[in-house]
């Protein structure tokens, strides 16, 4: 049976999330399956243009998985409905996944407006990132991706900040 391994609490907001995912997703042809090894339920959208799916995961909450990173949203119908318009975003190219790098490895990831600019550390500052990070990244260099669901993804590089003297 589709959750069985759910609480009872939020199957409601469960299939609320199942409606919503074949009001929305359909014309993009998912698919859902039962992933007895882990316990979740998996709705799941290919991508023809690339290797990458995007996965909705259905456990104690629902998580989106794309572009190697992912996004947690509760069992709540505000929450569903942000689930199912950041999916769409995606889907249309309105929504893009910035991942920030230095030299050392990954430091986090935001999920954005394709019409927004990022524009190094400047974005980072306006937006919270944490400082040890940042100044990791003014030391030593890093990149910036920017994926998207069926264009090219872009590679950007931070250069390290020049030491006076």
């Amino acid at each position: 049976m589709k959750y069985k391994n759910l609480n009872s609490f939020v199957v409601v907001e469960i299939e609320y999330l199942d409606q919503k995912i074949k009001e929305n997703l359909s014309t993009f042809g998912y698919y859902e399956y039962e992933d007895e090894k882990n316990g979740t339920y998996v709705y799941e959208i290919k991508n023809k243009n690339k290797e990458k799916n995007l996965l909705i995961i259905v456990d104690a909450e629902a998580t989106v998985y794309y572009a190697d990173s992912h996004s947690h949203y509760a069992f709540y119908k505000n929450e569903i409905d942000e689930l199912i318009e950041s999916v769409l975003n995606i889907l249309d190219n309105e929504m893009k996944v910035v991942k920030f790098y230095s030299l050392r490895g990954w430091l986090g990831d935001f999920w954005i407006d394709t019409t927004e600019k990022v524009d190094g550390i400047k974005f980072l500052e306006n937006n919270n990132f944490p400082k040890e990070f940042i100044n990791e990244i003014k030391r030593l260099g890093g990149t910036i991706t920017e994926t998207y669901w069926s264009k090219e993804k872009k590679t950007y590089t931070i250069e390290p900040e020049k030491k006076n003297g």
